[in-house]
């Protein structure tokens, strides 16, 4: 079929490997195989399709090295290698030989050497994906020609020294006026947190860069990315505080600053985030008390503030107010007093973890109304009194730990019902012993 223009048989369940016949097919501008069972090498033969525009192959099992005819493609406007087994490093020349090049995407793949700097040339580029893959050393620091640039992917891979002047290439990035996603996670990055990134693109939707060794705090100046929707610079070695200018990104789903080294108290701002979806604050040393503004966050499904210096009670109405709240995690804090029964209005939790605080008071009857609740923590506190009947209600419960504590009295026999518990305890006198034994081990007794 030599007048053949267009092939495509993606999203099939077709085996073997890609005929080298192909080649033969000189007329082809677009070729599509991607998503089937092939394996093997990519045909040398494959150079001969000097007018290819499109040419996807990705989430095969193709493996081996890309041959080097396919540097002869120099019509390509796509290429899509991603979700293969393809190793080796890419050529030094390939910012030269695709200057037509508007989307790169060679994720999940074994590729290793360096990014080259000749990519930097190709002025069209508009998609760059290499993520998951073994890529290593600096990334080239001239990118801000790439001026058409939506996206920028490298997370996952070995880049960076670990030392200063990692990041030297955000600085060109400030020219890339259009940049959407910005994915450097995982990598080898460090240095400190140059301020350059607050002048990244106000166009900036996800923003990701933390699995890094980045040291420094995060600046003042980054409200003025006011298009975030998704800020992830947890599993780092950040320092200082979370400036309050973390408020003006009135448009972010996620904030992620887990892990890291970062003090003082959670500022009110955040209370401004309307849209915030999953907040994760745990591994830091933050102290004082949460604040009350963070009612506004109406929507939130997620929130992670364990592991930290946090102290007092929790504010009246704050877990009221989130009535989304699937997962809320305050463990290994110092908060005291009694804990909220408006926890009730939380109909779709599902994970509860309030573990080795200092809470007081009684295990509030109203948790018999979360009907979704599968996990509740409530070890190392000072909860007293019985353990309330209504937990009998949580038909869904898997596990239950209330040891640690100043409970007394018999277990409920409610307990007894729930047919998926896996584990519990309780502090509980030696004559309800064997009785809680057989309600919260049961299962693996059998």
């Amino acid at each position: 079929m030599k007048n053949l223009i267009k092939l495509s048989v993606a999203r099939n369940d077709l085996v073997g490997g890609i005929p080298s016949s192909l080649g033969n097919l000189s007329s082809l501008d677009y070729l599509r195989l991607q998503h089937n069972h092939l394996e093997g090498g990519i045909p040398y033969a494959l150079g001969r399709l000097s007018s290819l525009k499109i040419f996807s192959i990705a989430e095969n099992n193709l493996s081996g090295i890309m041959p080097s005819s396919i540097y002869n493609l120099s019509s390509l406007t796509h290429v899509s290698m991603g979700r293969n087994n393809l190793s080796g490093g890419l050529a030094p020349q390939l910012g030269f030989v695709f200057p037509n090049l508007v989307t790169l995407y060679l994720a999940e793949n074994q590729f290793n050497g360096r990014l080259p700097r000749s990519v930097s040339n190709v002025s069209g580029l508009n998609q760059l994906d290499i993520s998951s893959n073994g890529f290593s050393g600096l990334v080239p620091d001239d990118l801000g020609k790439l001026r058409n640039l939506l996206l920028f992917d490298v997370h996952d891979n070995d880049l960076g020294l670990g030392t200063a002047g990692d990041l030297d290439f955000l600085a060109s990035l400030r020219n890339c006026s259009g940049l959407q996603y910005l994915f450097i996670h995982g990598n080898r990055l460090g240095g400190r947190l140059p301020d350059t990134v607050a002048n990244l693109s106000a166009q900036l939707e996800a923003l990701k860069m933390g699995g890094n060794p980045i040291s420094g705090s995060i600046p003042q100046g980054i409200g003025n990315l006011y298009g975030l929707e998704v800020f992830y610079f947890g599993e780092s070695l950040l320092t200082g505080k979370l400036p309050v200018s973390i408020g003006q990104l009135q448009n972010l789903g996620q904030l992620d600053i887990s892990l890291n080294h970062l003090s003082g108290e959670i500022p009110s701002s955040i209370g401004n985030l309307s849209r915030l979806l999953y907040l994760y604050l745990n591994g830091n040393d933050f102290g004082g008390r949460i604040p009350s503004t963070l009612r506004g966050c109406k929507d939130m499904e997620k929130m992670d503030l364990s592991l930290n210096k946090l102290g007092g009670t929790i504010p009246d109405q704050l877990v009221a107010a989130f009535q989304s709240l699937i997962t809320l995690n305050l463990s290994y804090n110092s908060f005291n007093g009694t804990f909220p029964s408006d926890i009730r209005n939380s109909k779709n939790l599902v994970e509860l973890y309030v573990d080795n605080n200092s809470f007081s008071g009684e295990i509030p009857e109203q948790f018999g109304e979360i009907s979704e609740l599968k996990i509740l923590h409530m070890q190392g506190n000072y909860f007293q009194g019985s353990i309330p009947r209504s937990l009998g209600s949580l038909r869904g419960l898997e596990i239950l730990d209330l040891s640690g504590n100043n409970l007394s009295g018999p277990i409920p026999l409610e307990l007894q019902k729930l047919p998926f518990l896996k584990k519990g305890f309780s502090r509980i006198s030696v004559d309800s012993l064997l009785l809680g034994i057989r309600i919260f081990v049961g299962e693996f007794l059998k």
